[in-house]
């Protein structure tokens, strides 16, 4: 810096002592401002934060004790369980008598996984608790994190219009396994728009299964013939049927399936 009493300082050094003379004189204001853009759930861009929002004073209250909310994790990990007994809750009183041996250091890592396991553990008998979960990462849409607050998401209504059910279901059946982040990727699907094919070309397909799936990038590929009873329900939901080019009696020439 080169005038005032900022003379010799770093640009980084004198902004905070410039912004606090400035508001201290009257000529400055503070205000907030989104670093990115952001989508509302109805798809439009939030440029204004209302403080007057009907979401905001939203929370469960304990019956029985109206000054405290249900902590949030417990309350979306179990509020199946406790509305089976909020009619019995709801007209009396409920005290506890025992202190936790648990201190709040040890929920550094909360999440709602152990907070499920948590509550069904101590209200639930064995019998009640859950027989497993199964986890995944983020949900990915072109290997971006799907979300709506960046304007990075498609609802099932308009997937379905822009590719098709069948289109979706065979994008699904490739999106991934086990831990990895679940991507569903438009450019499979339009791939699978692609494929149409004539009569009787169920051997062409199966014995092309190798470039088929380096052509798609699939992993596992299995043809099956849509003319044979109950090939689709073999198939089940991780398939796609392929619709004929040439207008013909019948069922679709064959079903691709991945897994």
């Amino acid at each position: 810096m080169l005038v005032c009493e900022y003379t010799g300082m770093k640009v980084q050094e004198a902004k905070p002592l410039i912004r606090t003379k400035l508001l201290e004189l009257g000529h400055g204001v503070i205000y907030s401002e989104p670093e990115i853009k952001v989508v509302s759930r109805s798809g439009d861009e939030c440029v204004v934060a209302l403080i007057d929002q009907w979401s905001f004073g939203l929370g469960t209250r304990l019956p029985w004790y109206n000054q405290f909310l249900v902590e949030s994790l417990s309350d979306s990990t179990l509020y199946m369980a406790y509305y089976t007994v909020a009619h019995l809750l709801q007209n009396g009183d409920f005290y506890g008598s025992d202190t936790s041996t648990i201190k709040p250091e040890q929920l550094a890592d909360e999440n709602h996984l152990t907070f499920c396991i948590y509550n069904h553990t101590a209200l639930l008998q064995k019998h009640h608790w859950p027989r497993g979960f199964r986890t995944n990462g983020h949900i990915m849409l072109n290997s971006e994190k799907m979300s709506k607050s960046t304007g990075n998401f498609i609802t099932l209504r308009q997937a379905i219009k822009k590719f098709s059910v069948d289109a979706i279901r065979f994008s699904l059946a490739d999106v991934g396994d086990g831990m990895d982040d679940t991507n569903f990727v438009f450019e499979m699907a339009n791939a699978a728009l692609d494929l149409k094919l004539p009569f009787d070309e169920v051997e062409v397909l199966t014995e092309n299964v190798d470039l088929i799936k380096r052509q798609l990038g699939l992993k596992y590929l299995k043809v099956l013939s849509a003319r044979v009873d109950g090939a689709a329900s073999r198939a089940g939901t991780h398939s796609v049927l392929l619709i004929q080019n040439l207008p013909s009696p019948g069922n679709p020439t064959a079903i691709f399936l991945s897994w």
